[in-house]
């Protein structure tokens, strides 16, 4: 394959994409993206994790400043504390959850741009007794979680009859545990929230074409990824049906996948 040299921006997803299996971002990884971003190209993390989070890992991997969190919910730039675009869960749709979440006995996480709040004891969240004392923050997605696999899939069908909510990232079989590995999770957000409809924004907002886009990625949540950049680039360690909609499948996620198809296709001979 011949090098790519209209790359103006590249979406990068986080767990499974830019990390290995032990969270790490690598040193190869960091050079690549390095090298790429003094070549001129934004490189922007795309996470269903919080805002915080995000910009934590791009500021470790030396990527730009600008971030989408909260599987699309929200566009952030940290240099500037800019909000870029944000689509907020609505008061009526918290309470309700909050509500639902406490009548099962589930855990509630709710995700604001700065914080994560609870209704039980973790110690990195901050605590609540009632929603009432953060309803009035921006909330942008809430994360709900039990060890019952049962009770997951009843909330799931639950939030399926909601005209404005929708579960934004889980497995049909919740491969994905929640700390601890002692139950499973699923992220809820606004029914109009992806990945995908962040990028657009974004691409918007900084006058690139979607033809001049490139897209890092590993789950189902990054299929809306894909349909928003110009050319999809899977993980070896992909779904399967996201290798098929991929224009290329690189190494995984513990052979520096994103650093070997960056190095390969994405920069000249730049020391």
């Amino acid at each position: 394959m011949k090098k790519l040299n209209n790359i103006k921006i590249a979406f990068v997803d986080i767990d499974g994409t830019l990390t290995n299996s032990k969270k790490e971002i690598t040193t190869d990884t960091i050079k690549a993206i390095t090298k790429l971003k003094k070549k001129g190209t934004y490189i922007v993390l795309c996470s269903g994790r919080t805002n915080s989070y995000v910009c934590k890992m791009s500021k470790l991997a030396n990527a730009s400043s600008y971030v989408i969190a909260c599987n699309g919910a929200e566009i952030y730039d940290y240099e500037t504390s800019k909000d870029i675009f944000s689509n907020l869960l609505r008061k009526d749709d918290i309470k309700k959850l909050w509500e639902y979440c406490n009548r099962n006995d589930m855990q509630c996480h709710i995700n604001t741009q700065d914080k994560r709040y609870t209704n039980k004891e973790d110690k990195d969240k901050v605590k609540i007794k009632s929603i009432d004392e953060i309803i009035d923050r921006n909330i942008y997605q809430i994360v709900a979680g039990h060890k019952n696999i049962n009770i997951m899939k009843e909330m799931e069908k639950h939030i399926s009859n909601s005209p404005t909510l929708k579960v934004a990232n889980a497995s049909s079989i919740y491969i994905n545990k929640i700390k601890g590995g002692n139950g499973y999770f699923f992220d809820i957000t606004n029914k109009d929230v992806s990945k995908g409809n962040a990028i657009r924004e974004l691409l918007n907002y900084l006058n690139i074409s979607k033809e001049d886009a490139i897209g890092f990625g590993d789950h189902i949540n990054d299929y809306d990824l894909f349909n928003e950049v110009g050319f999809k680039v899977a993980m070896g360690n992909a779904k399967e049906k996201l290798k098929e909609k991929a224009d290329y499948v690189t190494l995984t996620n513990d052979e520096n996948g994103v650093a070997d198809f960056i190095n390969k296709y994405l920069l000249e001979d730049i020391n």
